[in-house]
């Protein structure tokens, strides 16, 4: 049956991550294919060299033997040991040859249940001394009858009467020869020419063989039997190449990989696969290969809501047409109207490997099988465990079952251990109901010792109905964690803002945008957790969190997903490191683009304006235009184009040289300025050049420079000339890339930035050039990346999201600070009693802050008469000292709005004192308007001030009518933009080690209450509750996450359900947020009085923990396993196993306790886990 090669995945092997452990079986590097001429294979006399065919003398198991045989150009020749030739025709050159057929052929086709890899061609050549002789040869090969394709060069040989041999030919790069299927068939053959003498006059043979050992031909690699199979377990990762994805580009290595196993499954062997979406032509085309193969295909494709009814709409067709053998079954998850099968796995009964043959191989992946997701960042795992896979298929037969029945009465919420891989099978439902557990919040719940934790989120959708997950990450963080979050916007408004509060706490959080606009495009569609520290009783565990699974309510409730937990797995270090090349990732995107279209030649808009501002802008930068300097002149007439010539003349003899542009200005000027709260990344430069002549100006250097115009600032890009490319409508100029300018990453907010285009060359004053326009491409394009810069935010408003998430509407009666630095109280920015939004006046300003002027107010006497201000406060919390630097403001009026405001302050109940002078302000841009920085950084008294309060006033006059024209803060134009900010530092000073009031225990039954009191807190994250059984040794019972800051009593409890017989010993480590603790008093509590059953005795081997009860009787009995240190590892109700006890479980070699308590008493006793 034909098989479709693969031709491009051989060499993904050698760069995807992969972890292989104890392989037991491999296939060997060996001689497959081989002809030796010095005896004949059928009765050991010498061979003649003329026969018409010779049959190959060695030929490993499992591969099939093959003829030697010549093309029509050659006739046989009798010469001994050798299987030789002489031409029928001239074979002068090898376009000859190719078209006579002067070759000498032979195949190479693996058994039934067989495959191949070719690594070596080694030949052995002879040639006679005739001038008449061949003198050059070269490879080729073809695959299942497919053309001919080249295997070496052109290789010349020289005459020698026993042969030669010839430098080996490496077939490992070529992919097609690696794992060639079962009953595939290449074919080789040797194409020679240079007979230039007659025909019959020179001899050509492959030989001749001096031994019974000397081979004239050899085919050397492995040979894999179907069924010898790899015996141990294995674990890949698979990620798409962050690089490519930030350029927008599309990374095919997960499905390369999956194409390369349906492509490698042997005939007879299953295909079991659950997909949400499906349209990927080579994974089609590799199903079809696949089912013509012999391979039994079993399909589940989702159809349940419009998103994968759009993907699937054709390529569900063309399956059903093209796989007209396989089981092909739709699923429409009825749990609600929104649910779906969200899985994108595939079961692979069997896999050819390099490696050997893989079974029971399982490939989870959130990667789509659709082209867009190649674009995207995403993982996949593969596994060849049975257990996995049988976990795994019994999912699909569960989906199976209900696609047309109905899951939302029928599926059960289920997982599978093994050998610490634990995979949860959702909607999380039981009986028809949703239940109300969250598996990654119980997973963030497992953590312990909190401070010295990490956790890395890399998230597709986080939607707003999972709540608990984003309050938890910031409770970690407050006790200490180190949190890294990396998500696309399609974050919930609530979740966006949360996400923020926990940046604001010091952790990192970056949000890709997938819009064009202020934040970059970057698709995550991965859904990964790592979790390093001590995890669920392990200490220093190393946990990977992935699958399917979304953090929204549809993929815990209703979808059909799946949740992979490895812990400590070698795979571990792969996934860190894929994490630490997100965080240097650059999106690119255009930072701004001077689109020239508008320069029309009609008044004010011609192409000699003397500036040209920015028409496209990210959030990131303000001020962005181009201008000339003073060596160049504005010129007219060019439609789309910033047209420019020389002021001075040159000659021929004084020339127009770089040294004389720098000196005389002749530049273009590129600049622009980072808003406040944001940092960019630049990364190159598009640039399109219209030139009137060639020789208008013939070369340039592109220089910059960082918050200063001044000359001696300017710094090379390109140290020496470069000449433009011509053409006389316009012409695109090479990139200019600035990536590796680390000057230009990074760049914090507020910050100025220079580009000056040098123009070299030209001689006359009338030849012009310019940037222009080409087919609708703008002639100038910076792109590079913006981020939040928060490093400095006390307090900030974005507003295009208000207090409950949603961008704000303007007319709200106050908006709290959605930045909010720890140390700070959120505050909110309202208005003066004299400025109105009420409905009846219309008072709206999307993304912004906007009021009326209820009276007519003119001065700002009348404004602080009438109470015409916007307000806010910035409050630290207890024992924090604030240095404020800087003010910054967005503000918009329209046109009969007031024109003159003036800033003012106060510290707690003093008088207000002047920020600012009276400032004019006249502009109507829609959106606003960025205002000069205000320095706070010169005032003393707001240096280093311990207050309760300190208030802000912007007071705002020239309201000619009441009522009427509107005065904003505002607009943000996204999430990066901040509309009102204040900058500074934040100190705690001298905070008070938190005041324990009490700290008691006691017994309750057969429990342990602890009780504690605070009478003041400062700088508290949280307590750690220790337990020990002598004194020494302690282990964390809970974590208890502090108030912070607090001036008042706080009671705190926690109940040890399970204390140990005999002392029992308890401390509180209280932990400050920057990490310093403080250990309270010991207290101890004795269980000596309580019942002891004995008589039971444990056996721990093969993963299995035997409890001999000896025949007691037990009700109501709970069994639990302690590590030495007072751990809690498992806890299990065996009230229902009769007699012995025999339980699995992995325990790490050590001392452990095992306890059973009854309604008889507890019954405890140690054993040794080897």
């Amino acid at each position: 049956m034909k098989k479709t090669l693969q031709t491009c995945f051989y060499m993904f092997l050698v760069v995807l991550c992969a972890v292989f452990t104890s392989v037991t079986v491999q296939a060997q590097e060996q001689i497959l294919l081989g002809w030796q001429f010095r005896t004949s294979a059928l009765g050991g006399t010498t061979v003649s060299g003329d026969s018409l065919t010779y049959t190959s003398t060695n030929h490993a198991s499992g591969i099939k033997s093959s003829v030697l045989s010549r093309g029509a150009g050659f006739k046989e020749y009798n010469y001994a040991n050798s299987f030789a030739c002489t031409t029928k025709v001239i074979l002068d050159t090898y376009q000859t040859s190719l078209a006579q057929n002067g070759y000498i052929e032979f195949t190479f086709q693996p058994k039934d249940d067989f495959a191949s890899s070719l690594s070596t061609l080694k030949a052995k050549l002879r040639r006679s001394t005739n001038g008449g002789d061949a003198t050059w040869y070269r490879w080729r090969y073809s695959i299942n009858g497919g053309d001919f394709k080249d295997l070496s060069e052109d290789r010349s040989f020289t005459a020698d009467n026993q042969g030669v041999i010839q430098s080996p030919v490496d077939l490992t790069g070529k992919e097609d020869l690696q794992l060639i299927a079962a009953n595939s068939i290449v074919k080789f053959r040797l194409y020679v020419w240079g007979y230039t003498v007659g025909v019959g006059t020179g001899v050509f043979a492959v030989g001749r063989s001096s031994n019974n050992t000397d081979y004239g031909i050899t085919i050397e690699g492995k040979v894999y039997d179907y069924n010898q199979v790899i015996n141990s377990t294995i674990q890949q990762a698979y990620f798409t190449d962050q690089k490519k994805i930030a350029k927008g580009e599309a990374s095919e290595v997960i499905i390369n990989k999956l194409i390369y196993n349906i492509n490698q499954t042997p005939a007879g062997e299953d295909i079991h696969m659950s997909i949400y979406m499906i349209s990927h032509q080579g994974v089609l085309n590799a199903l079809k290969v696949a089912e013509q193969r012999g391979v039994n295909l079993h399909m589940i494709v989702d159809m349940s809501r419009s998103d994968s009814q759009v993907a699937n709409a054709t390529s569900l067709p063309w399956l059903q047409a093209n796989l007209p053998d396989s089981e092909i079954i739709t699923c429409v998850n009825d749990v609600s109207s929104n649910a779906i099968n969200h899985h994108k796995f595939v079961l692979f009964s069997k896999v050819l490997t390099q490696e050997g043959v893989l079974s029971n191989v399982t490939f989870q992946t959130s990667n789509n099988f659709t082209v867009s997701d190649t674009k995207k960042i995403q993982d996949a795992l593969m596994f060849n465990s049975s257990g996995i896979y049988q976990a795994f298929l019994r999912n699909w037969n569960t989906i199976k079952t209900y696609a047309t029945s109905g899951m939302s009465s029928g599926f059960v919420y289920n997982t599978f251990n093994e050998n610490d891989v634990k995979l949860a099978f959702f909607p999380k439902r039981g009986t028809g109901v949703n239940t109300n557990e969250d598996d990654v919040v119980e997973s963030l719940n497992a953590i312990s010792n909190v401070s010295a934790s990490k956790i890395r989120i890399a998230m597709s959708d986080w939607s707003d109905s999972r709540p608990a997950i984003i309050d938890k990450l910031i409770q970690l963080r407050n006790q200490g964690a180190n949190i890294e979050v990396f998500a696309k916007d399609a974050a919930g408004t609530q979740t966006k803002v949360k996400l923020r509060q926990l940046q604001a706490l010091g952790a990192t959080v970056r949000i890709f945008n997938l819009e064009e606009g202020a934040a970059a495009k970057l698709n995550i569609h991965a859904k990964m957790m790592l979790i390093e520290g001590d995890w669920n009783g392990k200490i220093n565990a190393k946990v990977i969190i992935t699958g399917s699974h979304n953090y929204t309510d549809g993929a815990l409730k209703t979808n059909n997903e799946v949740l992979v937990t490895l812990t400590n797995s070698t795979l571990f270090s792969e996934y860190s490191q894929y994490f630490e090349e997100i965080k240097k990732i650059v999106p690119v995107v255009p930072v701004f683009q001077l689109d020239l279209k508008s320069i029309d030649l009609t008044s004010g808009n011609n192409s000699n304006v003397a500036t040209f501002n920015s028409t496209a802008s990210v959030g990131g930068v303000v001020n962005a235009f181009v201008s000339r300097g003073a060596g160049l002149k504005g010129n007219t007439g060019l439609p789309e184009g910033y047209s420019s010539s020389h002021q001075y003349v040159y000659t021929a003899e004084t020339k127009s040289t770089f040294a004389n542009a720098f000196d005389r200005d002749e530049y273009l000027q590129i600049q622009f300025e980072t808003k406040n709260a944001v940092k960019s990344s630049l990364n190159r430069i598009e640039w399109i050049i219209r030139k009137s002549a060639a020789t208008a100006a013939t070369h340039y250097r592109w220089y910059y420079s960082i918050n200063s115009a001044e000359k001696s600032d300017f710094k090379p890009i390109n140290a020496v000339d470069q000449a433009f490319v011509h053409d006389a409508t316009a012409a695109v100029q090479p990139e200019i890339n600035l990536s590796e300018i680390p000057e230009l990453q990074s760049i914090g907010s507020n910050t100025k930035i220079y580009f000056r285009l040098y123009i070299i060359g030209g001689i006359n004053t009338s030849s012009t050039f310019a940037f222009r326009n080409l087919n609708g491409i703008p002639g100038f394009n910076l792109f590079g990346d913006v981020d939040n810069d928060l490093t400095e935010s006390l307090l900030g408003w974005g507003l295009s999201t208000s207090n409950n998430g949603s961008r704000a509407e303007g007319n709200e009666v106050a908006i709290t600070s959605n930045i909010t630095h720890a140390n700070i109280k959120p505050s909110s920015l309202k208005r003066g009693s004299g400025l109105n939004a009420n409905p009846e006046y219309n008072v709206t300003l999307q993304r912004g802050f906007t009021a009326v002027s209820s009276n007519v107010v003119t001065t700002l006497e009348e404004a602080e008469n009438y109470g015409n201000y916007f307000t806010f406060d910035i409050s630290p919390k207890a024992n924090v000292a604030l240095s404020l630097k800087a003010l910054h403001a967005n503000l918009r009026r329209s046109s009969a709005g007031g024109n003159k405001y003036l800033w003012r302050y106060k510290i707690n109940d003093g008088e207000f004192v002047d920020l600012t002078s009276e400032v004019t302000f006249t502009s109507t841009n829609t959106n606003g308007v960025y205002q000069p920085v205000v320095d706070l950084a010169g005032i003393t008294a707001l240096q280093n001030v311990k207050a309760d309060s300190i208030v802000f006033r912007l007071y705002v006059w020239g309201f000619n009518t009441a009522n009427s024209g509107t005065f904003a803060i505002g607009r943000s134009a996204d999430s990066y933009d901040l509309a009102l900010q204040i900058q500074g530092t934040s100190t705690i000073t001298n905070p008070l080690p938190v005041t324990l009031a009490a700290f008691e225990a006691s017994k309750l039954n057969n429990t342990v209450k602890l009780r504690w009191t605070t009478a003041s807190e400062q700088n508290n994250s949280h307590f750690d509750v220790l337990k020990s059984s002598d004194g020494k040794d302690w282990s964390l019972l809970t974590t208890i996450s502090g108030a912070g800051n607090s001036s008042t009593k706080i009671d705190y409890q926690y109940m040890d359900n399970n204390p140990f017989v005999g002392m029992n010993y308890y401390q509180l480590k209280q932990i400050d947020f920057d990490g310093k603790s403080t250990p309270s008093k010991v207290l101890n509590i004795n269980f000596d009085n309580l019942k002891v059953v004995s008589g039971i005795s444990v056996n721990y081997l093969n993963e299995k923990l035997t409890v001999f009860t000896n025949d007691r009787v037990f009700n109501n009995r709970i069994l639990q396993v302690y590590n030495i240190n007072g751990q809690l590892i498992t806890i299990k109700d065996v009230s229902k196993m009769n007699g012995d006890i025999v339980l699995p479980i992995s325990l790490t070699p050590g001392i452990y306790i095992l306890s059973i308590s009854s309604d008889n008493g507890i019954s405890t006793t140690k054993f040794k886990a080897n």
